[in-house]
């Protein structure tokens, strides 16, 4: 199979480029598979942490305000009041509703366990307005510190709980992260260092191949130079360089007859005939 320079170079220059289009590729695929991780990252598990930081805030309105309920005996403050905490409770079932919806599959059961433990709450939350509304403020105080406080410590510690996960998986996904990036570096790195080394290796074997070939041929012109026209050049490669090898063999034998020749005229044999 004849492999000339110009085959040499070209597949040369094609495994580079191939290589190169390799960790092109490989670089667009991890990019995207980190901007994903960090897109769901950002969607779910930050946003579920602040959608749970916002429903404690919001279950500790209503305390305060269930509180402040028992201890004032103004009706305009007390109508504001049950005002400021039908919203808040308004808000806590929205905002339930959109964590349940954000939730991974883990996720789902802590939030129907909060949803759970806070309509218990409730119920108690109730009963403290009903005492309120009664004047029988000492008992609607011992219930808004005692079961009802407890009803919804239990709720705030599903919330909790729902942080507690989402930080581990968020940790997880920044874990993943690290590791693809890890790996894609090392394998780019590997993938830059094979391209390098065959460029570099294709140009010395074509550079080891022209130096031979053309070194040769310059001892044997500079062999013939002097008279020396018993040279032949021998060469393994099968390219350009071979062609010019064997043009300067011809070149050689052509001499060699020539002067065989020459030699017999000069020993009086005039019968000879030279050979274009």
């Amino acid at each position: 199979m004849r492999l000339t320079i110009k085959a040499k170079l070209i597949a040369a220059f094609a495994a580079v480029i191939i290589l190169s289009a390799v960790s092109m590729g490989i670089a667009l695929m991890n990019l995207g598979a980190l901007n994903a991780s960090f897109s769901a990252a950002m969607e779910g598990n930050v946003k579920r942490i602040q959608l749970a930081s916002d429903l404690e805030v919001s279950t500790l309105k209503v305390a305060r305000d269930e509180k402040n309920l028992i201890l004032t005996q103004d009706p305009a403050a007390i109508a504001t009041l049950v005002g400021q905490m039908d919203a808040e409770i308004d808000a806590v079932h929205t905002d339930t509703a959109t964590l349940r919806e954000l939730s991974s599959e883990a996720g789902k059961p802590l939030v129907d366990k909060f949803g759970a433990d806070y309509d218990a709450y409730l119920v108690q939350h109730a009963e403290v307005r009903r005492l309120s509304t009664l004047n029988l403020d000492a008992e609607a105080f011992a219930l808004a510190s005692g079961k009802a406080a407890e009803v919804r410590a239990a709720s705030v510690a599903r919330l909790d709980e729902i942080v507690a996960l989402n930080n581990t998986q968020l940790n997880d996904a920044i874990a993943a992260a690290e590791a693809l990036y890890g790996s894609s570096s090392l394998l780019l790195t590997a993938l830059l260092v094979g391209s390098t080394i065959t460029a570099v290796s294709a140009a010395a074997v074509i550079i080891v191949g022209i130096s031979r070939g053309l070194g040769k041929i310059s001892q044997v012109v500079s062999a013939v130079a002097i008279g020396d026209l018993d040279q032949n050049i021998e060469i393994k490669s099968n390219d350009e360089i071979k062609d010019l090898v064997a043009t300067v063999n011809v070149m050689t034998g052509n001499l060699r007859a020539t002067a065989a020749i020459a030699d017999r005229i000069a020993d009086g044999d005039l019968t000879v005939e030279p050979k274009p």
